[in-house]
């Protein structure tokens, strides 16, 4: 059995973009109560 192959970590522009996309998630999901900063260090963790 292989390992998964997980170069995309060293891409900094994909890994920006994703990180986007979860603080994006948590500002749905959450809603109003989460402010901005908050999403981001969620989506960072």
């Amino acid at each position: 059995m292989r390992l998964p192959d997980h170069k995309y970590y060293e891409n900094a522009a994909l890994m920006k973009d994703y990180e986007n996309l979860l603080s994006a998630f948590y500002k749905t999901i959450y809603g109003p109560e989460l402010s901005a900063a908050d999403a981001d260090k969620k989506a960072q963790k």
